[in-house]
């Protein structure tokens, strides 16, 4: 193996080391998400995007429950990468794979960690919004602890009444 080689290897662990790696702290998890809803378990209507929150301040946590985002039928497993950068905290929504032909609406739920009660604007990335403007929004924690925010959606898969 000549030294060109040893190169590209050494350079290729580093890479995969890093990307393994990439997070050196916890900013919060995924706690749950639905199933495709396929017009079942609806809070909200079809058309609408939204997040309830909810804010503990003895563990400062940030509960953010994202309902009716769009995914792939058959996603494999959905992801949330949390980050909170200065006063904006960023979940951008991940699927594993798109294995079927079609969209379906799901809810997701995420816990945010060491949230000071200050304002805030909360940013989603989503794999499906199409023309429609991103999900963000600000709030108060030290105005208000809980509340929501919601978007209207009227294309597919929004709007559409299963």
């Amino acid at each position: 193996m000549n030294l060109h080689e040893k190169l590209i290897i050494v350079f290729l662990v580093i890479i995969t080391f890093a990307c393994d790696n990439k997070i050196s702290t916890e900013d919060g998890k995924l706690i749950t998400h639905s199933l495709c809803k396929n017009g079942k378990n609806l809070v909200y209507e079809t058309n609408e995007t939204c997040v309830e929150y909810s804010y503990n301040t003895e563990s400062k946590t940030l509960n953010l429950k994202h309902i009716n985002t769009a995914f792939n039928c058959c996603p494999g497993k959905l992801y949330c990468d949390i980050s909170v950068k200065n006063d904006t905290i960023i979940l951008e929504e991940i699927e594993r794979k798109q294995d079927c032909n079609c969209l379906c609406l799901y809810d997701m739920e995420a816990d945010v960690y060491n949230i000071e009660a200050k304002s805030y604007v909360i940013k989603y990335i989503e794999p499906y919004i199409g023309y429609y403007d991103e999900l963000i929004f600000e709030i108060d924690l030290s105005v208000n602890i809980s509340g929501n925010y919601c978007q209207e959606r009227n294309n597919y898969p929004w709007g559409i009444n299963n």
